[in-house]
């Protein structure tokens, strides 16, 4: 406590950040992830492996997907959707 103020928690910041967190879009913290990626100077063949991925999960989910609606019965989903469009294309079905 500094001249009569409380100074906040770790707690307190963590919850507003997480709060912030669930509110974006998914693509918006794509979009931050990405630059993170940059940040570290991770390659562009590396950034660009990451695109395609996140491409492809949001034409499986939907564009305006939220990140409080990413949830684990989402990726349990899109985990089966992959394997049976991989199973698919080694059967020579397309």
């Amino acid at each position: 406590m500094k001249n009569g103020i409380k100074e906040p928690t770790v707690k307190h910041r963590k919850n507003l950040l997480t709060s912030k967190v669930l509110d974006i879009s998914y693509y918006d913290l794509y979009l931050l992830y990405e630059n993170e990626c940059r940040l570290k100077n991770l390659s562009e063949t590396t950034i660009r492996g990451y695109f395609f991925a996140d491409k492809y999960f949001m034409q499986f989910a939907g564009n305006d997907l939220k990140c409080s609606e990413v949830t684990q019965d989402l990726i349990n989903e899109y985990t089966l959707y992959l394997k049976d469009k991989l199973k698919s294309q080694t059967n020579g079905v397309h």
